[in-house]
């Protein structure tokens, strides 16, 4: 008697994980009109997850893909799902991901130079902050890494200095 339940019960089964891996390869490759310009997907990782670096990827998301029409659509993937944090900044200057975020001194394989920023967060309250945030200190120290294949896009803090990491 249980035999037969089963039977059908697997053929359902079946016909709903076929039905949902067709939706999924249809989600993957939409059917895009001739004349539209093809989608860009970019990739943004971060070890991160649930605090102020995945928020701004969120919002730096919804900005890029309002500023570009939907030609450009955003993929954040936190949590360190795409490796960890020395492979995601490799990846940065291959070209295989687009965006990190994460804390500069984790750049220090990159250039030495990027371990400077951690002074700010020295004594209390952070004597250094407003100096890493003047555009005197920030400008030259957001082109340190364009010699890598690793452009600093801005400087932002909240609890710690951050960045974000593109290729160009």
């Amino acid at each position: 008697m249980i035999h037969r339940t089963v039977r059908p019960l697997r053929s359902a089964l079946a016909a709903l994980i076929g039905l949902g891996l067709m939706g999924s390869i249809a989600a993957v490759s939409p059917v895009q009109a001739a004349d539209a310009p093809p989608v860009v997907i970019m990739k943004l990782g971060t070890a991160a997850q649930h605090d102020h670096q995945t928020e701004f990827l969120e919002r730096y998301k919804a900005a890029l893909e309002k500023d570009s029409k939907g030609r450009i659509q955003a993929q954040i993937f936190a949590a360190g799902v795409l490796g960890s944090i020395p492979r995601m900044i490799e990846d940065v200057q291959f070209g295989s991901i687009q965006g990190w975020m994460g804390t500069p001194s984790f750049l220090s394989g990159i250039d030495r130079r990027f371990e400077i920023t951690e002074l700010a967060l020295f004594g209390d309250p952070h004597p250094y902050l407003d100096t890493i945030l003047d555009p005197a200190f920030a400008t030259p120290f957001l082109a340190m890494g364009s010699d890598k294949d690793c452009i600093r896009s801005r400087m932002r803090t909240r609890a710690k200095p951050g960045s974000c990491c593109a290729s160009p």
